[in-house]
């Protein structure tokens, strides 16, 4: 086990060091392996609710079959061949955003169906909580990439700080039934931050365009 375990850190590794960019070496492979370890955090943290819900075969079979996903995206994982356009950045931080927009939006369908309580449940907010410090992240940075200010620049940082309320919410006691006030609460800072994420799809991002023109 100790010797599988080693050649699957090696070759993650291995792999996440052949895509890093030269130029910002040292910033974007900290990235990923900071992404690396919040990945291995929050397996532990679901595998321990799912173990207490469903036992040891189902949540092993369940953890065997999302490992087996991730070989999906390997073919994706390989240098650029030629270098990006100047719109490249920007593109990105806009899908970024229609991305985590939408898994936002998915967290009040999935609240009606995942119950209240329960393994199931524990293991969304688990999922969700990455969701929505992400969420707060790439708005408090769009904020301070945009270089005309506007509406979205200023709800930017308010959205921001509900989302980073939606994560810490598992330390209050909010009421399962989906009428109560605090879930109402909740699902208006989940309307809030998801509207911000979607409309910042929509934004120039100016700090990340060339200074020298306009963003394509």
């Amino acid at each position: 086990y100790n010797v599988f375990m080693g050649l699957q850190y090696g070759t993650r590794t291995a792999a996440m060091m052949d895509v890093t960019d030269p130029r910002v070496a040292g910033t974007q492979f900290t990235a990923y392996m900071a992404l690396s370890n919040v990945a291995i955090a929050t397996a532990a943290t679901w595998q321990g609710i799912a173990i207490d819900a469903w036992g040891y075969p189902i949540t092993l079979m369940v953890d065997a079959a999302v490992g087996l996903l991730g070989l999906l995206l390997l073919p994706l994982i390989r240098p650029a061949r030629r270098a990006e356009d100047d719109g490249a950045p920007v593109r990105r931080a806009r899908t970024l955003c229609l991305g985590l927009g939408v898994l936002t939006l998915l967290w009040l369908p999935l609240q009606a169906v995942s119950g209240g309580e329960g393994g199931l449940r524990s293991i969304l907010d688990t999922l969700f909580t990455l969701v929505f410090v992400a969420g707060a992240l790439v708005l408090l940075a769009g904020r301070a990439m945009s270089r005309e200010g506007g509406a979205w620049a200023r709800w930017a940082p308010w959205a921001a700080l509900g989302m980073a309320a939606l994560a810490l919410r598992r330390f209050w006691p909010v009421p399962a039934a989906p009428h109560g006030g605090p879930m109402l609460a909740w699902a208006a800072l989940v309307l809030l931050g998801a509207v911000l994420l979607l409309w910042g799809s929509r934004q120039p991002w100016t700090g990340m365009a060339p200074s020298d023109g306009p963003a394509r």
